[in-house]
């Protein structure tokens, strides 16, 4: 979750798209994909 009270990466804590939803609901915040989860493995040539 990235908004008003949280840089850059953010708040990574949710297990699920839908928690980090409900809780980013009614404030200056979004949820956007967790770059140290996403990224984990590197990127690997062919």
């Amino acid at each position: 979750m990235q908004g008003r009270s949280w840089g850059y990466p953010g708040n990574c804590q949710f297990s699920t798209y839908r928690q980090c939803q409900a809780t980013a609901s009614g404030t200056y915040a979004h949820c956007a994909i967790n770059p140290t989860y996403a990224f984990e493995h590197g990127w690997r040539p062919r």
